[in-house]
């Protein structure tokens, strides 16, 4: 069995606790969305154009992760300069303490003004990397591409892969009081770490441990809890 069936076998499995995934969609999202991808390698700037979605709860193809250094969550800054020709943050840049190749893996979000084919979309989550001098080199956008970006739940979910030969942890965003997001991977309960948008609260950005979460194939549906533990809805 490669890997592509065997994603699809445990993706038509009964996911638990009723969370319900159209398979039909997501591996065929994942497919235009792998296609888009390739637009990225060897570029340091991704245009919407080029990347306009990533899948909710999409597919991944298993790849080998090179070590990650884990290093303590600093606080946020807005502290920082564009490189020429990107996208400048909307909002507040979002470090994460993770060692990458020439700085540190950060994610910020990005204005999407794409009228015709996203109307209700306008913003996405990039992962990017920021320099010692807080220049910021563009790596991956995601963002919603059927219904309202701020619709509550999972909006998006991706990542678990190498882009311009950095490891990008698997990432995404939920809109509403969530306090924890958990998954499994290996047989492991995961945390995320979570970290609220500046410009809108109720939009958290979340991500998961690389060490622990080393591919999207590893991982289960997340699930979230506001600050009282109770389940939100997915």
């Amino acid at each position: 069995m490669n890997d592509l069936e065997a994603l699809r076998t445990a993706l038509n499995e009964a996911p638990p606790e009723g969370l319900s995934l159209d398979t039909s969609a997501i591996l065929a999202d994942g497919k235009r969305l792998r296609r888009r991808r390739q637009l990225l390698n060897g570029t340091g700037v991704v245009g919407v154009a080029a990347v306009v979605a990533a899948v909710a709860l999409g597919s991944g193809m298993l790849r080998a992760v090179p070590p990650v250094v884990q290093a303590p969550i600093a606080a946020p800054s807005t502290s920082l300069s564009a490189e020429p020709q990107s996208r400048a943050p909307y909002g507040d840049v979002i470090p994460t303490g993770l060692k990458a190749e020439g700085g540190e893996l950060v994610y910020y979000a990005v204005r999407v003004d794409e009228p015709q084919a996203l109307p209700e979309t306008h913003f996405g989550v990039m992962t990017g990397i920021r320099t010692p001098d807080g220049k910021l080199k563009e790596l991956m956008v995601l963002n919603e591409t059927k219904g309202p970006d701020r619709k509550p739940g999972f909006r998006e979910l991706d990542g678990g892969e190498q882009i311009q030969g950095q490891f990008i942890p698997v990432f995404g965003y939920f809109v509403g009081p969530v306090a924890e997001i958990t998954t499994t991977a290996h047989g492991m309960q995961v945390h995320a770490s979570l970290a609220k948008w500046s410009v809108d609260p109720s939009v958290t950005v979340f991500w998961f441990d690389p060490l622990l979460v080393d591919s999207y194939n590893v991982l289960s549906p997340p699930y979230a809890y506001d600050a009282a533990g109770n389940k939100l809805s997915s």
